[in-house]
C-alpha cells in the first residue's frame, strides 16, 4: 500500500516478531519453530524465502540447504530432494495454512521468488496484516508493481539512507512503505560491521525513530535476545522488535505494559 495517515502498524505495538520463525526455539523457519514461538506469545513470524528449481516458495535463510557434508542450492534443486536433506523444510502455502491471520513479515531473498511470492501474498492481506521486504530493492520493486496493496518494507539501501539523512533531519517522507526493519547496531549487519567508522554506532535511536513517525512509518528493529538490548530498542520508541527467542522477549513486553495481542 501507499503510507498515508494514519499507518496501522504504527498501532500494533509493541509487536514481537518471531525472527526465522524464533530461531532460538527449534530448528529455523520450520512449522514446528513457528508453532512453538507462537505458544511463547510471538505476535508475528519473520521468515525468508528462496525458489526452488521446481518453482516452490521455500523457507530458509541462505541460499544453499546443508545437511553435513551435503550442500543443494535451492534454485538449482526440486523440493522433494532439499526435504530428503532438512526434512523440516517448509514452503509459503504450508505456513500460510498452518497459521491463519498471524501478522508476517516475508523477506524476499531470491529475486526470482518476489513475483510468486508477492502474488500468493497479496490474496492473504485482507485476512492478517503482511510486510514483504527485501535486501534487494529490485526485488521490493517487484513486489510494488505485482502487488501494489501489499504493505513493503524498504531495503538496506533505503535503511541506511534514511539513517544518514535522519542525523541531520533531511530523512525523506516515504511514499510507498509501511516500516523501516533495520537493525539496532551497525555490528550487526555483516557487510557493515568491520568498517572501523560505523561498528561502534547506534542505528536506531531516537532520533530515527521520530524521523520515521513524522513520515508515518513504523521502526521493527533485529535482532534482539536480551532484555539489554530491549530497553535500547524501547527506550528509543521501536514499535516492533524481531527476536530468536519470543520466549524471552514476550514476558520483557508484558511486564512492561508493552505486549500487542496481536489484534487490530
Amino acid at each position: 500500500m501507499i503510507a498515508t495517515d494514519p499507518n496501522p502498524w504504527l498501532a500494533r505495538r509493541v509487536l514481537g516478531w518471531a525472527h526465522q520463525g524464533g530461531a532460538g526455539e527449534g530448528p529455523p523457519g520450520s512449522i514446528e519453530t513457528m508453532r512453538a514461538a507462537l505458544e511463547h506469545g510471538a505476535a508475528g513470524l519473520e521468515f525468508d524465502l528462496h525458489l526452488s528449481r521446481d518453482q516452490q516458495l521455500v523457507v530458509h535463510h541462505d541460499a544453499v540447504v546443508e545437511a553435513g557434508s551435503v550442500r543443494l542450492k535451492i534454485a538449482d534443486t526440486d523440493l522433494t530432494d532439499l526435504r530428503a536433506v532438512s526434512p523440516d523444510l517448509a514452503i509459503l502455502g504450508e505456513v500460510l495454512a498452518a497459521f491463519p491471520g498471524v501478522p508476517l513479515t516475508v523477506e524476499i531473498k531470491a529475486g526470482a521468488a518476489a513475483e510468486p511470492a508477492a502474488r500468493e501474498l497479496a490474496a492473504e492481506r485482507p485476512r492478517r496484516p503482511v510486510i514483504v521486504t527485501a535486501v534487494d530493492p529490485k526485488s521490493v520493486a517487484t513486489v510494488r508493481r505485482v502487488a501494489p496493496d501489499l504493505d513493503t518494507a524498504p531495503g538496506w539501501t533505503a535503511d541506511f539512507a534514511f539513517w544518514a539523512l535522519s542525523r541531520v533531519g533531511l530523512a525523506p517522507r516515504n511514499k510507498h512503505d509501511v516500516a523501516i526493519q533495520i537493525a539496532l547496531r551497525f555490528d550487526q549487519v555483516e557487510y557493515l560491521k568491520r568498517v572501523p567508522l560505523l561498528k561502534r554506532l547506534r542505528i536506531v535511536d531516537r532520533r530515527l525513530v521520530e524521523a520515521a513517525h513524522r513520515r508515518s512509518l513504523a521502526v521493527h528493529v533485529w535482532t534482539l535476545d536480551t532484555a539489554a538490548e530491549f530497553d535500547k530498542a524501547i527506550a528509543a520508541g521501536a514499535d516492533g522488535i524481531f527476536t530468536d527467542h519470543p520466549s524471552v522477549l514476550t514476558p520483557y513486553l508484558q511486564a512492561k505494559g508493552l505486549y500487542w495481542q496481536g489484534k487490530d
